[in-house]
Protein backbone atom coordinates (compact mmCIF):
# COMPACT_ATOMS: atom_id res chain seq x y z
CA UNK A 1 0.00 0.00 0.00
CA UNK A 2 3.32 2.58 0.72
CA UNK A 3 4.04 2.13 -2.72
CA UNK A 4 1.06 2.77 -4.34
CA UNK A 5 0.17 6.11 -2.19
CA UNK A 6 3.64 6.69 -3.42
CA UNK A 7 2.78 6.33 -7.38
CA UNK A 8 0.00 8.63 -6.61
CA UNK A 9 1.76 11.32 -5.08
CA UNK A 10 4.50 11.08 -7.33
CA UNK A 11 3.24 10.38 -10.31
CA UNK A 12 -0.39 11.44 -11.31
CA UNK A 13 -2.24 14.90 -11.11
CA UNK A 14 -4.71 15.16 -8.36
CA UNK A 15 -7.89 15.19 -10.22
CA UNK A 16 -11.60 14.39 -9.36
CA UNK A 17 -13.39 15.17 -6.19
CA UNK A 18 -13.07 13.09 -3.30
CA UNK A 19 -16.58 12.60 -1.43
CA UNK A 20 -16.32 10.83 2.06
CA UNK A 21 -18.54 8.60 3.34
CA UNK A 22 -18.98 7.64 6.89
CA UNK A 23 -20.44 5.44 8.64
CA UNK A 24 -23.47 6.34 11.52
CA UNK A 25 -21.89 3.85 14.07
CA UNK A 26 -18.43 5.78 13.87
CA UNK A 27 -16.86 4.70 17.31
CA UNK A 28 -18.62 6.62 19.75
CA UNK A 29 -19.51 10.25 20.57
CA UNK A 30 -16.16 11.20 22.31
CA UNK A 31 -14.35 9.73 19.88
CA UNK A 32 -16.46 10.99 17.11
CA UNK A 33 -15.98 11.96 13.18
CA UNK A 34 -15.80 15.37 13.92
CA UNK A 35 -15.28 17.41 17.73
CA UNK A 36 -15.63 20.53 18.83
CA UNK A 37 -11.82 21.10 19.72
CA UNK A 38 -11.10 20.03 15.70
CA UNK A 39 -9.34 16.73 16.26
CA UNK A 40 -11.77 14.44 15.18
CA UNK A 41 -11.24 12.27 11.47
CA UNK A 42 -13.03 14.44 9.52
CA UNK A 43 -11.90 17.84 11.05
CA UNK A 44 -8.18 16.61 10.06
CA UNK A 45 -9.77 15.24 6.39
CA UNK A 46 -11.08 18.93 5.90
CA UNK A 47 -7.47 20.26 6.79
CA UNK A 48 -6.34 18.22 3.69
CA UNK A 49 -8.72 18.21 1.51
CA UNK A 50 -11.97 19.39 -0.27
CA UNK A 51 -14.70 16.95 -0.61
CA UNK A 52 -18.22 16.23 0.04
CA UNK A 53 -19.23 13.83 3.01
CA UNK A 54 -21.84 12.01 3.33
CA UNK A 55 -22.76 10.92 6.41
CA UNK A 56 -25.14 7.54 6.74
CA UNK A 57 -26.75 8.76 10.19
CA UNK A 58 -28.24 11.92 7.98
CA UNK A 59 -30.11 9.88 5.89
CA UNK A 60 -32.60 6.65 5.86
CA UNK A 61 -30.13 3.83 5.01
CA UNK A 62 -26.59 3.35 3.97
CA UNK A 63 -27.87 2.83 0.48
CA UNK A 64 -29.30 6.13 0.49
CA UNK A 65 -26.35 7.50 1.53
CA UNK A 66 -24.36 5.90 -1.07
CA UNK A 67 -26.72 6.77 -4.31
CA UNK A 68 -27.30 10.53 -3.09
CA UNK A 69 -22.82 10.20 -3.16
CA UNK A 70 -22.95 8.70 -6.79
CA UNK A 71 -25.95 11.06 -7.84
CA UNK A 72 -23.40 14.13 -6.78
CA UNK A 73 -19.88 12.73 -8.78
CA UNK A 74 -19.25 14.14 -12.12
CA UNK A 75 -18.90 12.40 -15.51
CA UNK A 76 -15.29 11.42 -16.76
CA UNK A 77 -14.03 14.12 -14.06
CA UNK A 78 -12.40 10.63 -11.94
CA UNK A 79 -14.51 11.56 -8.54
CA UNK A 80 -13.79 8.98 -5.58
CA UNK A 81 -15.95 7.58 -3.20
CA UNK A 82 -13.91 7.04 -0.41
CA UNK A 83 -15.80 4.33 2.81
CA UNK A 84 -14.68 5.30 5.45
CA UNK A 85 -13.53 2.68 8.32
CA UNK A 86 -16.83 0.88 8.89
CA UNK A 87 -20.07 -1.59 8.11
CA UNK A 88 -21.99 -0.36 4.98
CA UNK A 89 -25.16 -2.57 4.03
CA UNK A 90 -26.80 -1.63 0.74
CA UNK A 91 -30.80 -2.44 1.43
CA UNK A 92 -32.06 -0.98 -2.14
CA UNK A 93 -30.04 -1.29 -5.37
CA UNK A 94 -27.98 1.32 -6.22
CA UNK A 95 -27.45 3.01 -10.14
CA UNK A 96 -24.08 3.15 -10.67
CA UNK A 97 -23.60 5.81 -14.25
CA UNK A 98 -20.72 7.61 -13.80
CA UNK A 99 -17.83 7.27 -15.93
CA UNK A 100 -14.23 7.09 -14.55
CA UNK A 101 -15.57 6.62 -10.99
CA UNK A 102 -13.49 5.40 -8.40
CA UNK A 103 -14.79 3.45 -5.28
CA UNK A 104 -12.01 2.65 -2.54
CA UNK A 105 -11.27 1.62 0.96
CA UNK A 106 -8.45 3.21 2.87
CA UNK A 107 -5.11 0.92 1.22
CA UNK A 108 -4.12 -1.98 3.18
CA UNK A 109 -1.52 -4.28 2.72
CA UNK A 110 -3.36 -7.59 2.69
CA UNK A 111 -7.22 -7.54 0.89
CA UNK A 112 -8.53 -9.10 3.83
CA UNK A 113 -7.95 -6.57 6.09
CA UNK A 114 -10.01 -4.20 4.34
CA UNK A 115 -11.64 -1.91 6.57
CA UNK A 116 -14.54 -0.74 5.10
CA UNK A 117 -17.45 -4.12 4.67
CA UNK A 118 -20.09 -3.52 1.97
CA UNK A 119 -23.21 -6.01 2.35
CA UNK A 120 -25.62 -6.88 0.12
CA UNK A 121 -28.82 -6.96 1.92
CA UNK A 122 -31.17 -6.54 -1.63
CA UNK A 123 -30.91 -8.89 -4.91
CA UNK A 124 -28.39 -6.92 -7.27
CA UNK A 125 -27.22 -4.94 -5.01
CA UNK A 126 -24.76 -2.76 -7.05
CA UNK A 127 -25.95 -2.07 -10.83
CA UNK A 128 -24.11 -1.06 -13.32
CA UNK A 129 -25.05 0.64 -16.27
CA UNK A 130 -23.26 1.25 -19.96
CA UNK A 131 -22.34 4.87 -18.61
CA UNK A 132 -20.20 3.55 -15.55
CA UNK A 133 -17.00 2.79 -17.84
CA UNK A 134 -13.52 2.81 -16.34
CA UNK A 135 -15.23 2.23 -12.95
CA UNK A 136 -12.25 1.20 -10.15
CA UNK A 137 -13.23 -0.54 -6.82
CA UNK A 138 -10.53 -1.30 -4.47
CA UNK A 139 -9.35 -2.01 -0.96
CA UNK A 140 -13.06 -2.99 0.19
CA UNK A 141 -15.12 -5.77 1.87
CA UNK A 142 -17.71 -7.41 -0.31
CA UNK A 143 -20.60 -9.82 1.80
CA UNK A 144 -22.92 -11.20 -0.60
CA UNK A 145 -26.84 -12.27 0.12
CA UNK A 146 -28.33 -16.12 -0.66
CA UNK A 147 -28.75 -17.01 -4.06
CA UNK A 148 -28.13 -13.20 -5.41
CA UNK A 149 -25.33 -11.62 -7.51
CA UNK A 150 -23.48 -8.50 -5.52
CA UNK A 151 -22.95 -6.62 -8.93
CA UNK A 152 -25.26 -6.31 -11.55
CA UNK A 153 -23.84 -5.54 -15.11
CA UNK A 154 -27.19 -5.24 -17.54
CA UNK A 155 -25.02 -3.69 -20.17
CA UNK A 156 -21.78 -2.69 -21.43
CA UNK A 157 -20.07 -1.47 -18.71
CA UNK A 158 -16.26 -1.86 -19.89
CA UNK A 159 -12.63 -1.22 -19.03
CA UNK A 160 -13.53 -2.03 -15.39
CA UNK A 161 -10.94 -2.95 -12.46
CA UNK A 162 -11.32 -4.39 -9.25
CA UNK A 163 -8.42 -4.94 -7.57
CA UNK A 164 -7.08 -5.72 -3.57
CA UNK A 165 -10.89 -6.68 -2.85
CA UNK A 166 -12.15 -9.34 -0.04
CA UNK A 167 -15.26 -11.23 -1.24
CA UNK A 168 -15.90 -12.58 1.98
CA UNK A 169 -19.03 -15.45 1.82
CA UNK A 170 -17.81 -17.63 4.76
CA UNK A 171 -21.22 -18.09 6.78
CA UNK A 172 -23.16 -17.31 3.89
CA UNK A 173 -25.72 -20.17 2.85
CA UNK A 174 -25.21 -22.62 0.48
CA UNK A 175 -26.83 -21.50 -2.83
CA UNK A 176 -25.34 -22.18 -6.54
CA UNK A 177 -26.91 -18.47 -7.53
CA UNK A 178 -24.74 -16.65 -4.54
CA UNK A 179 -21.99 -15.07 -6.78
CA UNK A 180 -20.38 -11.67 -6.70
CA UNK A 181 -20.24 -10.62 -10.61
CA UNK A 182 -23.28 -11.26 -13.20
CA UNK A 183 -22.78 -9.40 -16.74
CA UNK A 184 -25.70 -10.15 -18.57
CA UNK A 185 -24.04 -7.39 -20.88
CA UNK A 186 -20.18 -6.82 -22.15
CA UNK A 187 -17.40 -6.16 -19.57
CA UNK A 188 -14.80 -5.77 -21.94
CA UNK A 189 -11.18 -4.86 -21.13
CA UNK A 190 -11.62 -5.28 -18.01
CA UNK A 191 -9.57 -7.12 -15.07
CA UNK A 192 -9.80 -8.60 -11.62
CA UNK A 193 -6.46 -8.30 -9.96
CA UNK A 194 -4.86 -9.46 -6.12
CA UNK A 195 -8.00 -10.21 -4.57
CA UNK A 196 -9.18 -12.65 -2.22
CA UNK A 197 -12.31 -14.52 -1.89
CA UNK A 198 -13.56 -16.83 1.03
CA UNK A 199 -15.89 -19.41 1.08
CA UNK A 200 -17.42 -22.06 3.59
CA UNK A 201 -19.89 -23.67 1.24
CA UNK A 202 -20.68 -24.27 -2.52
CA UNK A 203 -21.74 -21.33 -3.92
CA UNK A 204 -22.12 -20.41 -7.53
CA UNK A 205 -19.40 -18.47 -9.36
CA UNK A 206 -17.37 -15.47 -8.29
CA UNK A 207 -17.78 -14.19 -11.79
CA UNK A 208 -20.75 -15.14 -14.48
CA UNK A 209 -20.40 -13.98 -18.06
CA UNK A 210 -23.59 -14.40 -19.72
CA UNK A 211 -22.86 -11.70 -22.85
CA UNK A 212 -20.13 -11.24 -24.73
CA UNK A 213 -17.27 -10.15 -23.02
CA UNK A 214 -13.36 -10.04 -24.71
CA UNK A 215 -10.49 -9.27 -22.89
CA UNK A 216 -10.85 -9.95 -19.44
CA UNK A 217 -7.89 -10.59 -17.12
CA UNK A 218 -8.12 -12.56 -13.72
CA UNK A 219 -5.02 -12.97 -11.84
CA UNK A 220 -3.50 -12.90 -8.61
CA UNK A 221 -5.67 -13.97 -6.30
CA UNK A 222 -6.36 -16.29 -3.68
CA UNK A 223 -9.39 -18.97 -2.65
CA UNK A 224 -9.90 -20.31 0.86
CA UNK A 225 -12.35 -22.74 1.44
CA UNK A 226 -13.50 -24.82 4.02
CA UNK A 227 -15.72 -27.41 5.38
CA UNK A 228 -17.62 -29.96 3.01
CA UNK A 229 -17.94 -30.54 -0.76
CA UNK A 230 -15.74 -27.68 -2.71
CA UNK A 231 -18.37 -26.82 -5.69
CA UNK A 232 -16.51 -23.45 -5.60
CA UNK A 233 -15.70 -21.70 -9.21
CA UNK A 234 -13.85 -18.62 -10.40
CA UNK A 235 -15.57 -18.30 -13.82
CA UNK A 236 -18.73 -19.33 -15.35
CA UNK A 237 -19.42 -18.64 -18.84
CA UNK A 238 -23.05 -19.00 -20.36
CA UNK A 239 -22.71 -17.03 -23.67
Amino acid sequence: SGELQGMVSRGYPDIGQTIYLVDSNYRTVAQGWSRSDGTGPLDIYNERFSGTVRRTGDYSSDSVAIQAAIDAMVDFRGDTLYFTPGAYSIATALVVDVPDARWVGSPVARPTSARASITAAVAAAIGLTAAADRMEIAFLRFVPLTASHMFAIAAAANNLHFHHFFYDADGIAANVATQMVLAAGAMNNSAFTDFVFHTDAAQGPLIELDGLVEALEISRFLNFHQAGTLAVSLLQVDD
